[in-house]
Formats: C-alpha cells, sequence, structure tokens
C-alpha cells in the first residue's frame, strides 16, 4: 500500500504545476469556454494541492499570508453577500455558487504556490516558468500560425480558433514573458518578434503595449539603472521633452501607428461609454458595488448594445467593462481595489529595490 502510494505521489511537482495551470487554457480556447467547461478546465488547479496533501507534505502559510488574504477575502466576498441578500433589483444576478467557486480555486492555487515556493529556492520558480514556457509552447505556435494564416486569407481582423483576438493576445503576453527565463538569446530573442508579430496581426493594442513595457522593464530599466547616473538621466530627460515639444505632431504620429492606436481609436476603441457606466457605478456604490460578476446596468438595458458610432457596427457584451480595475471596483467595491493596488505598488516596489527586474 505504501509502495502504491509513493509511486502515486511521485511525480515531479514543478512540471506537475506547470501542466495543471496550463491545460486548462488549452481546453477552453480549443474545446469551448461554456461556463461549465470553464468549471471543469478549471478543477485541474486542485491536483497539485491534492498530490501536496497525499505526500504528506504540511501546509504552513505564514500567519501574514494568512492574515492578508483572509482580509483578501473578505473585501472579495461580504460586499456580494450584502448585495446577494439585499432587496434590490439586481441582487439576484449575484451568483454565490459562482463566488465560492473561484474564491475557493484561487485560494487553492495560492496555496500551492506558497507550499512549493517555501520548499525551493528562488532559482527553482524560475525553472517553473521555464516549465510553463515549454506546456505553452503548441498552444503559441498553433495561435501564431492560425492568426498568420487568417491575415493572408482578409484584411478582416483574425480570430484564431473563434476566440476573440485579445484572449489570443493575452496568452501571447504571457508565453512572451515566460520566455524571459530562457537561457538561449537567440531562442528567447525569436520568440520576442514572433509575440511582437502576431500582437500586430490580431490588432490587440493591450497586448502590444504590455509586450513593449514587459520587454522595457527586462532589459531597458536595468541598463539605465547600470549606465545612466542621476544627473545624465534628467539632462536625457529633458531633451527629451525638448524634442517632444519641437516635434510632436511626427512624434504622435510614428508613435501612435508603433502602439497601434490609430485603428479603431473613437471613444478610446469605442469603450468610453462603459469606462463612464462603470464610474458612475462606483461613485453610486463605492463601499459595495454591484456584486461579483455583475454589470453596472443590471437590467437596465437589453443583454447586448450596438455601438452606432463605430463604422463597423461592432456588437459588445455589455458586461465586460474592459478595464480590469474599474470591473473589480464596480463588482466589488472600492475596497478590494485598494487592497489590490497595494499588493501591485508594494510588490513593484520590492522587485525593483532587489533589481528582480523579470519579475517586476
Amino acid at each position: 500500500m505504501t509502495n502504491k502510494q509513493g509511486s502515486l505521489f511521485s511525480v515531479n511537482m514543478r512540471w506537475l504545476i506547470a501542466f495543471c495551470l496550463v491545460l486548462p487554457t488549452y481546453l477552453i480556447f480549443f474545446i469551448g469556454k461554456e461556463p461549465l467547461m470553464q468549471g471543469l478546465a478549471f478543477s485541474l488547479y486542485l491536483i497539485p494541492i491534492t498530490v501536496i496533501i497525499g505526500r504528506g507534505e504540511h501546509i504552513k502559510p505564514s500567519k501574514a499570508f494568512f492574515m492578508t488574504w483572509l482580509l483578501f477575502l473578505i473585501l472579495w466576498v461580504t460586499p456580494s453577500l450584502i448585495n446577494r441578500m439585499s432587496s434590490r433589483l439586481e441582487s439576484d444576478l449575484v451568483s454565490l455558487p459562482v463566488l465560492a467557486y473561484h474564491a475557493t480555486v484561487l485560494t487553492i492555487l495560492l496555496l500551492t504556490f506558497t507550499t512549493y515556493l517555501q520548499k525551493n529556492s528562488k532559482h527553482e520558480s524560475g525553472t517553473l516558468i521555464r516549465s510553463i514556457f515549454w506546456v505553452m509552447v503548441p498552444m503559441a505556435l498553433l495561435i501564431m500560425i492560425k492568426t498568420a494564416y487568417l491575415g493572408t486569407l482578409s484584411p478582416a481582423r483574425p480570430w484564431p480558433f473563434g476566440i476573440h483576438p485579445n484572449v489570443a493576445g493575452e496568452i501571447i503576453l504571457t508565453f512572451m514573458l515566460t520566455a524571459l527565463w530562457l537561457r538561449n538569446c537567440w531562442l528567447k530573442m525569436l520568440v520576442f518578434i514572433l509575440s511582437i508579430t502576431t500582437a500586430y496581426l490580431l490588432e490587440s493594442r493591450a497586448t502590444l503595449i504590455s509586450c513593449y513595457i514587459g520587454l522595457g522593464v527586462a532589459f531597458v530599466v536595468p541598463w539605465i539603472r547600470q549606465k545612466i547616473t542621476r544627473r545624465g538621466l534628467l539632462v536625457s530627460l529633458a531633451g527629451l521633452i525638448g524634442m517632444t515639444l519641437l516635434f510632436h505632431e511626427a512624434i504622435l504620429l510614428h508613435g501612435a501607428a508603433l502602439l497601434m492606436l490609430d485603428i479603431h481609436t473613437e471613444g478610446i476603441a469605442g469603450r468610453s461609454h462603459m469606462y463612464h457606466l462603470a464610474i458612475e457605478s462606483i461613485i453610486n456604490r463605492p463601499a459595495l458595488g454591484n456584486g461579483f460578476w455583475v454589470n453596472p446596468m443590471g437590467y437596465a438595458i437589453p443583454e447586448q448594445i450596438t455601438y452606432l458610432n463605430d463604422p463597423v457596427n461592432v456588437i459588445h457584451s455589455v458586461n465586460v467593462i474592459h478595464n480590469a480595475f474599474l470591473r473589480i471596483a464596480s463588482e466589488n467595491g472600492l475596497g478590494l481595489i485598494s487592497l489590490i493596488l497595494v499588493f501591485i505598488v508594494t510588490a513593484s516596489y520590492r522587485l525593483y529595490k532587489s533589481q528582480s527586474y523579470k519579475e517586476l
């Protein structure tokens, strides 16, 4: 019995985490994104923690981690509970089972990573990211090839495998960022070029700008810190501002083209009214929000709205605010988004101070 248990749980934890983290994306991207399929796919996240428990390893998060995560859950779950039990018209739009599932799975994911990192060095975390990269390779290559193929067939924006280009772009961005940990410089450079090219073909501005930011932080920021003094940096910034003032029209024109801000940009790419509705929603309910996964309009308008000012007459689903920060604040209140911003700023500052640019 002991031998059977030992063989069952003797898998390489690094590769197990990498596979279980990436395989749900394969399932949702290539098979279907229905809620049931997503739920089944995300259940793979439970496998690593099951193996950890089966090995008899202790899951001992630090007291600071426990208290911080408890605060996060309270700020996330409590507003939705209050909204669900209220007499508001939209109260029945809050799905407590969906909220419970998300909170449970995310908690298990964090416990998995915390336990893994407690038992392994910082170097091993880079090895884990490289493993994630190699598991992503088939999916990323298929997206790149399909996108290039669709781009040659039609001038229309490509939807690889019927998935929205921005979703495909998010996967490509993640693929590029995991490539930062590759040891082979030529392979790393190839991934960067292919990723940025695919972002252009997908016409995904968010992906493209994020690629530029990621590469800038990983390579340009450390070079500036090492090669340029504070005085030199101030002189360079003054010169850059001067050049911008002198040639602002040409810079704006070429900069917009580089960042793909010169296409489909009317009203912030047709999303300004959604931002406005989200901000109004936050002002009206700053503490409680509307409830997890509840859009700002509730029952006020039909399920879908048409952008009449959009030349291609695009139909967007109203429950997509198109901005993660506004969406979190609109659904869950200012408490949760404030805590998330504290996490981001604190982590960024610590990584910058420790010169961990790839992590940053």
